[in-house]
């Protein structure tokens, strides 16, 4: 089963940004695709012995749904809780022009339905399977309802909000590419529009706050395909010395 395992990520490199990263075991792999052209995220966590267990979600909705399945040679089978199956062959994108990672079928068997399935892998995140953001003392959910009120936040411009749920210094992109610290409240709102622009925003309504991206030295990370605009982190309360969510960086990238 090891060797099914090696094999299945061996296929998984593909020639983009991703290509660079080392796929392991005990990781998250975020997947991008549809299901009867409705926009789905599919997020995997693949155990050594090729177990498989994660959840899908439609971007219209953002409400997780439960999977179970395995990796059996370049075979993905799972079944959600409802009952619904996916059966996915890995794709060698070496020995083909699809820009397509898993490539099968999806059964939604209320109606005996299927569905054509290509999903793209998008990005790989630490953390483990019961805690996808290890480092943080607060829940999944906890940080995933923190993400969603930093994006509402930042695409209605409520800098009141923002400017109160920063750490600072608050690591910032300003023109040209270049990079300094925020060093307070005030020093936020002054610079908003240089730190927060109108490109930025139209980006990040693409985002997604469910599954995020996480890096382990890094954060949470709020992004839209290759471009990682918000960071999260958990910081001591400067009052009351307890661990809180916070805008640790802001970037244009």
């Amino acid at each position: 089963m090891a060797k099914n395992f090696l094999l299945f990520f061996s296929f998984l490199l593909i020639s983009n940004w991703y290509s660079a990263q080392i796929f392991q075991k005990d990781n998250w792999y975020d997947f991008e695709g549809k299901i009867a052209d409705k926009p789905v995220v599919l997020s995997l966590f693949i155990f050594e012995n090729g177990e498989i267990k994660g959840n899908y979600f439609y971007r219209q909705k953002e409400i997780k749904i439960q999977l179970i399945g395995e990796l059996k040679e370049d075979t993905v089978r799972l079944t959600d809780t409802n009952k619904n199956t996916f059966i996915m062959k890995v794709i060698d994108n070496n020995s083909s022009n699809d820009k397509t990672d898993l490539a099968g079928q999806y059964l939604e068997t209320i109606n005996n339905k299927t569905s054509e399935l290509n999903f793209l892998l998008k990005s790989n995140s630490d953390g483990t399977f019961e805690h996808r953001y290890s480092r943080f003392e607060a829940s999944d959910e906890e940080v995933e309802k923190f993400a969603k009120e930093v994006l509402n936040a930042l695409l209605t411009d409520n800098k009141s909000w923002l400017k109160n749920n920063c750490y600072y210094p608050l690591m910032a992109e300003f023109e040209n590419s270049t990079f300094g610290s925020i060093l307070n409240k005030e020093q936020f709102v002054n610079r908003y529009s240089i730190i927060v622009p109108k490109e930025m925003k139209i980006n990040l309504s693409k985002a997604r706050t469910l599954n995020l991206q996480y890096e382990e030295f890094a954060g949470a990370i709020i992004g839209v395909d290759y471009n990682k605009y918000i960071t999260i982190n958990e910081f001591p309360d400067p009052v009351t010395k307890k661990l809180i969510l916070v805008i640790s960086s802001i970037t244009h990238y």
